[in-house]
């Protein structure tokens, strides 16, 4: 069988960032001539975008996307001696033959007339000269890497990055190297400050950004470090890497933007992968459960756009995704988290005298009227609902009139979750609010108040609890009483629609890159069981991932659960094994201090914080299958 698959890796790794270049491309939906699209760009970025590369060209259709069609200037412009110039005319910015780089369409530049001097690029990424006085959108680039030509110490030249624009530069790609070089050679020393350090404590070198030394070019024998020893780039030569006492006086390159680890490609625990070939629904989960983990399930609207990317601009179809019509449904809470509700409090009801009803068969939503009880009814209905807020345990009514899927929405972004109800005092609780605000309800002519249970008649194929639904308008309206599957439309920007489930669609696969271990073992012989048998024990960078850390510990057999998270005492920080900054946090309180000899851990239940517990603890532990 003849397959086509692309692959969109969601990996939460370290030397994998998310930009590569040291530009910023913005694209400007807005019609301009050449020289009022300079003067914008000049104004509100660095210039209009000089392109060197093949990869810069990649990189510009990038910021036009998918939905753009028309034509978008660039910073190129003819002289006066008939040649052609870019507007950023430094000529220290630009390697040798750099600036000569230029990617025509066939037959172009015609000087069609003798008045096209100014160049766009179209979606195709071909250039085509144009009069500068025509209006077309156009791209701006913004400059990342600033070179410094003032002589400083390493540590003087750390405190003016960060007083003036955000760090000394961290080279962690190869790409990043070949920025760097470029602003080196216009230093007016030998070398070139970097924001590399040595530690003669622990022995490695680091980024003060936070990274890890993932990509190096170190000159013959600097690579071994040294105390009170620093990192510089030549200026010329290799522009290789040189370890240098931090009292040298030398220029320095700043960073205006954050490359390092809080702001990381991937913030998914699922590599996403999206299989060009037509099956029935059934088809498509055999293959994927063969081939990677299932038929993919989709928890939020980050999920849905890493599916539209992994798509890409080549098919604007539908295609499968894990979500099936169960037989039957079961009444749940929006708030799935266990370790919310004490044995029985998942179950409590306070059902209306002939309620649920499920009256024609669409009533899968529940609201409460002012005297307490239950309806269950349609949940595209629209009411006024309660949140629950998890940070100081409060409820917040909100007077509307919206469906209870827009409610959710609203409850989940702005507080927790739908109102849970666990039991006859909070019941009583949520009456109350009710019959306190009765008159602006009755004002809405609505008094349908949604609480957060609901039945739903779908589930994932990976038996995955996730209530998260994206269905485009109408839908799902099970047509025919026959239409059980469920696609994705990408012409309707990822949103859902239901399907019979013998129609052949192309579909989307998912791997799961976190691993619960379900032994009771050190944090020691947790790191060395992972390492052995996937990568590593988990890092948590992003609250991404701690919401599917959190899903798994809930598994958990014990009441923590190891992270790949440890504390020196000697420098007094807590650090990822992988080798990542401790950005992003979320520690029980007294927990983040630290102390010697003790490792990170996240609670299975209650409030997923993390904790600190002497490293001899023998807990369950979470492996990533991840490579950074």
């Amino acid at each position: 069988m003849k397959q086509s698959v692309f692959v969109l890796l969601l990996i939460p790794g370290l030397c994998t960032l998310c930009s590569c270049l040291s530009r910023q491309y913005h694209f400007v939906n807005v019609t301009m001539t050449w020289v009022e699209a300079q003067s914008y760009c000049r104004q509100n970025y660095t210039d209009l975008p000089t392109i060197e590369s093949t990869e810069e060209v990649k990189a510009l259709m990038e910021a036009l996307g998918c939905g753009y069609d028309g034509r978008a200037w660039i910073g190129l412009q003819r002289a006066e001696s008939d040649s052609w110039r870019w507007s950023l005319a430094d000529r220290g910015f630009y390697s040798e033959g750099e600036a000569e780089f230029r990617n025509w369409e066939n037959g172009q530049p015609d000087d069609y007339k003798g008045v096209e001097d100014c160049v766009e690029v179209r979606t195709d990424g071909e250039w085509n000269d144009s009069p500068c006085n025509s209006t077309g959108s156009f791209i701006c680039y913004d400059d990342e890497l600033i070179l410094v030509p003032e002589n400083k110490s390493w540590n003087e030249a750390l405190s003016y990055c960060r007083q003036h624009y955000v760090d000394l530069v961290s080279v962690s790609t190869e790409q990043l190297q070949h920025w760097v070089e470029r602003r080196a050679q216009a230093a007016s020393t030998p070398y070139v400050w970097l924001g590399l350090r040595y530690t003669c404590v622990l022995h490695f070198w680091f980024w003060v950004s936070g990274e890890g030394v993932c990509y190096q070019n170190w000159a013959p024998g600097n690579g071994t470090g040294e105390c009170r020893h620093t990192g510089a780039v030549e200026s010329g030569g290799g522009h290789q890497w040189v370890s240098l006492p931090e009292t040298e006086e030398l220029n320095f390159i700043c960073s205006k933007k954050h490359w390092g680890l809080c702001t990381l490609c991937s913030c998914l625990s699922r590599q996403y992968h999206f299989v060009n070939v037509m099956m029935t629904w059934a088809e498509a989960q055999s293959y994927c459960r063969q081939s990677y983990t299932d038929l993919a399930t989709i928890d939020s609207t980050e999920e849905v756009k890493a599916l539209m990317e992994a798509v890409g601009c080549g098919y604007d179809g539908r295609a499968w995704i894990g979500l099936q019509r169960a037989e039957s449904g079961s009444w749940r809470w929006s708030l799935a988290d266990r370790g919310f509700y004490s044995e029985g409090e998942a179950e409590f009801r306070n059902w209306e005298n002939g309620q649920p009803d499920d009256y024609k068969g669409i009533e899968d939503c529940v609201e409460v009227r002012t005297d307490g009880k239950w309806n269950d009814s349609p949940c595209n209905s629209t009411g006024s609902f309660i949140c629950y807020d998890g940070e100081n345990c409060g409820l917040h009514f909100v007077i509307a009139k919206v469906t209870w899927r827009e409610a959710q929405s609203y409850c989940r972004e702005n507080h927790t979750d739908l109102v849970s109800v666990r039991n006859q005092a909070e019941n009583d609780e949520i009456k109350k609010m009710i019959n306190d605000r009765i008159g602006e309800l009755k004002q809405q002519d609505n008094s349908r108040v949604w609480i957060g249970l609901f039945r739903y008649p779908w589930k994932w194929s990976d038996q995955s609890n996730s209530s998260f639904r994206y269905w485009n308008t109408g839908q799902s309206n099970n047509k025919g009483g026959n239409q059980s599957c469920a696609v994705m439309w990408k012409k309707h920007a990822g949103r859902w629609g239901d399907v019979k489930c013998d129609k052949r669609f192309p579909f989307f696969c998912y791997d799961d890159e976190l691993i619960l271990v379900p032994e009771n073992k050190s944090w020691n012989e947790a790191q060395s069981y992972c390492r052995q048998h996937y990568v590593d024990l988990v890092s948590v960078s992003t609250v991404q991932l701690q919401h599917w850390v959190e899903r798994r510990a809930q598994a958990a057999s014990t009441p923590y659960v190891w992270l790949g998270l440890r504390y020196t005492c000697v420098l007094h920080f807590w650090f990822w094994v992988s080798g990542e900054g401790v950005c992003y946090q979320n520690w029980a309180p007294g927990n983040s201090t630290g102390e010697c000899r003790h490792t990170g851990a996240i609670e299975s239940g209650g409030g997923h914080q993390w904790v600190s517990l002497p490293e001899t603890e023998e807990l369950n532990f979470i492996c990533s299958k991840c490579r950074g």
